[in-house]
This record gives structure tokens, C-alpha cells and sequence, in this order.
């Protein structure tokens, strides 16, 4: 007697898309494009590695409250592959892992398209040949036996590649697919940012007909004075890089409701497998921060930017996970990467608390610093960041109070600049006081 231990189909379109956001589940779509770019190019000969590699692909986004399609011309997928491996649910054995790639787990498309909605047709045209599978998801698991899919073939295209439609969107997605704050605040930074790297090397993202522009990733340098740390290794088969050092000027307010030196999205830890990002800006114990004695994340670390690029032929050997919005912690690989990249932020930490006492000996140094693109970086061992020279130690006392907001806009006013920080307009008013009400000691 065996007991049933066979899947239900409603475990794959109910449960394993409640753990991925919409906004993941989109870019796994955007992964399956660029798969399909890779292998287009390595069967026309090209390098992947080329400064401007896939110049010429492309992948459009059209997100609507009624419905979403993705289309691309990535060079389509071959009916041979869409009836033994594209639909399936999970990598089968014998199915060819794309060299370099950021497809792994065979789960992106099904999982993504089941987020979205009900009615989904799949069709896609190689040079040759063409197919269009229709999914009606309702009628689909009402027979709990039969898995497959219907697969008409069709009229090769003028140019190959893949479209998926999508509408009778599920609850909730609606409301984020027609929402300007979805699409603007988060979908379009997050694409231009997970997908620099590609968008540096001429691949082309629209949404909604506006091309995603690439984010920088820069640091900066000057020869001698402020230098950021880069090194590379290669572990296990796989090739890894990291970059820390100053992305921008330190915080000098660190009140958890100063305002940031700059965007606090792109301070952190980065973690980039085959030039992914998976984990962006991280501030937690997933990479360095309050982990095994680390000091914590904290708003005087605002500035700092530590990059660790993880690339290899066999992605399944990346520490990614299923979602690529996170790090499989108990990779190896990244578990020796972690202590390499505890070293290189203690540099830039034990900076930040040893600057405060000599602001105006640092400042013009760290400001006259440039930005440099990340792959622009000589190889360095250590961080480099301005001298500060030993003075004498002068003991100091926090004075902490609390006044009205207007109040204190008020006061800043006053002294010539309504931005005024709050710790700035304490501390011009305290040296105020010691200098016209105070008397020399000496």
C-alpha cells in the first residue's frame, strides 16, 4: 500500500505565488527575456561579455488596470522546447541550463503568470516556426489529472521572440498594474537598477512605451586619498568581485529623522549573481549589518556602498534564491564572500566614528573626490579614505533635547537657512550662548 504524496494543481497557482511579490514576478519575466537574448547571441556567434553585447534586444512592458503583457525579440522559443521543458513545472534533468544565465529553477514563468491573473496566452515564434498556448487557468484545474497545456502551432514571425498576455488579473493586481506609484516609484527604479548591468550592455526595457534608464553604480575616488576597496577571487568555479568605499558623503546628522545625504535606497550591501541584482541596498544581518558581533545598520553609515558581484557559467552554483530577491545564506561561496566583505566595511565603519572629531580636516578631501562607475575601479586592496590625524582627546557630552518642529524652522530661518538640519541649528545656537554669554576660562 502507498500513501499519495503527488502535487495538486492548486498548490503551484494559490500557494507558491503568495511568497513572491508582483514586482518579482515581473522581473522573472524580464529574466526569461534575457535568457533568451544570451542564447540568441551564442547561437549567432556573439560574446555576451562584449561592452555593448545585446544591443538590439529589447523587452516592452504594457501594464494596464485590465491587463499586462510582456513581449520581446529575444529569438522565441522552439515547439521542440515549449511541449518537453518551457511548460513544465520545475527544471527536468535533461533540459539545457543557459550558460551564464539567470533562469535556474524552472518555476518563473508559471509562477509569474498565475501571480497576474486567469486568462493567459503564451505564444512565441523562433525563426522557423511558431506556437500560441492559451491557459484558462479555472477550466485548467477543474480536471485534477491532466497538467498539460493545448499547443497550437503557428506562422513563424518577422522577427523571433516571445509575447505573454495576461487579463481577468487576479485581486489586487489590478489596483498596482493601473497605480503611478507602483509603476514609477517602484517597478521602473527597481528595473533600472536590477538590470544595470544589462542595460549598460544595450539591452532595452519599455514600460508603458518609456525606455528604463540603467542606475549608475558609482563610488568615489581620488588617486591617493579616497580609494575603494576592489578585489576579485575565484571560489569553487565561481568568479567574485567586491567594491566598497564612498558613494557619497558621509552623514553628518545621524538623528534617525535627519534628512539622508542622499538617496538611502542605494547605500548598503549589494549582492549581484550573473550580473542580477538579488539583494539591493541590504542594512541587515542577510549580509553584514548586526551579524556575529557587526555592529548594526545605522544612519552615520549613510554613504557607505559595498558591491559583491558573484558570476559563473553554472548558475545553480550563485547563492540566489527561488524569487532572486534574496541569498541562500548557507552558500559556501557567500558565506566566505561575507567575511571578505566584513573586513572591507569595518574600514569605512571605524572611519565614520573616528571623522566626527575632525569634520573640518576631512570634509574638503571627501568632497573633492569624483564619482567613478564601478567597473571603471583599479583593483585595491584596502579602502582608502582621508587621513585623520590624532589630536588630543577632549571629553564630550551629547546634549539632547526636544523643541517644536516650527519652532526649530523658525531658528534656521533666522540663521540664514530654513533647511538647516535640527543638529546643525543646536549646535549654531549652543556655540551662539558660549560666545556672547559665556566667559573665557582662560
Amino acid at each position: 500500500m502507498k500513501v499519495h504524496a503527488s502535487p495538486t494543481k492548486e498548490f503551484f497557482v494559490d500557494m507558491i505565488t503568495k511568497d513572491i511579490s508582483l514586482e518579482a514576478c515581473i522581473l522573472d519575466l524580464v529574466d526569461n527575456s534575457l535568457d533568451g537574448a544570451r542564447a540568441d547571441l551564442r547561437r549567432r556567434g556573439g560574446d555576451s561579455e562584449t561592452a555593448r553585447a545585446f544591443e538590439g534586444y529589447w523587452v516592452q512592458l504594457t501594464l494596464r488596470g485590465d491587463h499586462f503583457s510582456v513581449a520581446d525579440n529575444c529569438g522565441g522559443i522552439s515547439i521542440e522546447d515549449a511541449v518537453n521543458y518551457a511548460f513544465h513545472f520545475g527544471r527536468r534533468r535533461d533540459a539545457d541550463r543557459e550558460e551564464g544565465g539567470i533562469g535556474l529553477y524552472g518555476i518563473g514563468m508559471k509562477r509569474a503568470v498565475f501571480k497576474l491573473g486567469r486568462e493567459i496566452t503564451v505564444s512565441s515564434s523562433t525563426t522557423e516556426e511558431g506556437f500560441i498556448v492559451p491557459i484558462n487557468v479555472l477550466k485548467w484545474l477543474e480536471d485534477e489529472h491532466t497538467w498539460d497545456f493545448e499547443l497550437t502551432p503557428a506562422d513563424p514571425w518577422d522577427e523571433a521572440g516571445t509575447r505573454i498576455a495576461v487579463s481577468d488579473l487576479n485581486a489586487g493586481v489590478s489596483l498596482d498594474l493601473s497605480s503611478a506609484e507602483f509603476i514609477t516609484n517602484r517597478l521602473v527604479p527597481a528595473l533600472g537598477r536590477d538590470y544595470s548591468f544589462y542595460l549598460q550592455k544595450g539591452f532595452t526595457i519599455e514600460v508603458n512605451g518609456t525606455s528604463v534608464r540603467p542606475y549608475i553604480f558609482e563610488v568615489r575616488r581620488t588617486e591617493g586619498v579616497v580609494e575603494p576597496a576592489v578585489e576579485e577571487y575565484v571560489d569553487d568555479g565561481v568568479y567574485v568581485r567586491l567594491v566598497a568605499g564612498m558613494a557619497s558623503l558621509p552623514q553628518e546628522d545621524t538623528d534617525p529623522n535627519a534628512r539622508p545625504v542622499a538617496d538611502p535606497r542605494y547605500f548598503g550591501w549589494f549582492v549581484i549573481c550573473n550580473d542580477r541584482v538579488v539583494l539591493a541596498a541590504d542594512k541587515s544581518a542577510a549580509t553584514v549589518w548586526g551579524h556575529e558581533g557587526f555592529p548594526g545598520w545605522h544612519p552615520q553609515y549613510n554613504g557607505f556602498m559595498g558591491l559583491c558581484f558573484f558570476d559563473a557559467s553554472d548558475p545553480e552554483k550563485l547563492p540566489w534564491t527561488t524569487t532572486k530577491r534574496g541569498v541562500d545564506a548557507a552558500n559556501p561561496v557567500y558565506r566566505r564572500a561575507v567575511a571578505n566583505m566584513r573586513r572591507l566595511t569595518r574600514t569605512y565603519t571605524s572611519y565614520t566614528d573616528r571623522r566626527k572629531d575632525a569634520l573640518e580636516i576631512v570634509r574638503p578631501a571627501e568632497t573633492a573626490a569624483s564619482a567613478v562607475p564601478v567597473g571603471d575601479l583599479p583593483m585595491k586592496a584596502e579602502m582608502r579614505l582621508p587621513p585623520i590625524p590624532q589630536v588630543p582627546k577632549i571629553r564630550t557630552i551629547n546634549i539632547q533635547y526636544k523643541r517644536p518642529a516650527d519652532e526649530v524652522k523658525r531658528v534656521a530661518a533666522a540663521l540664514g537657512d530654513r533647511f538647516m538640519s535640527a543638529r546643525d541649528v543646536g549646535e549654531r545656537t549652543y556655540e551662539f550662548y558660549l560666545e556672547n554669554y559665556v566667559e573665557d576660562s582662560n
